[in-house]
């Protein structure tokens, strides 16, 4: 590894052995999927969030009448550091609840979807957290 100027300081194979390491240690690393009996094990954080994309995604094929396509929207634990990527939503809970698929059952009108869908491709969040499903409801 020459330092001088005009020289480079990493060589190719140097450079592709650090590229195949930080490769590996992303997939080592990858985001570990949660639900509430994952809070109650591990503590509660900040309860769950949503992986913006997908929920986008299922919001928009409901929508158009579709389904989604993805197996269900991923949750994980709300931690700090995902918190500061993450969108949180408040809203108006409607009497009405639709099933959403890849969701579960969602008491939000079509508008209101339609500007979730719109908040989180404006904000780029990597998640979302919605009380419906970051904290554990009561049912009655």
């Amino acid at each position: 590894m020459d330092v001088d100027f005009g020289s480079s300081v990493w060589s190719l194979p140097e450079l592709w052995i650090f590229r195949v390491g930080l490769l590996i240690l992303m997939l080592l690393l990858r985001d570990k999927e949660a639900n509430f009996a994952t809070l109650k094990a591990t503590g509660p954080g900040c309860g769950l969030v949503l992986n913006a994309r997908q929920l986008s995604q299922a919001l928009q094929s409901h929508l158009c009448g579709g389904l989604y396509m993805g197996r269900s929207v991923k949750r994980y634990k709300g931690t700090l550091f995902r918190m500061g990527e993450t969108l949180a939503i408040s809203y108006r809970w409607q009497s009405r609840e639709q099933q959403v698929d890849g969701l579960g059952a969602l008491n939000m009108s079509d508008w209101q979807m339609g500007e979730l869908i719109k908040g989180i491709e404006h904000s780029r969040c990597q998640y979302v957290w919605m009380d419906r499903f970051s904290v554990p409801q009561k049912q009655g």
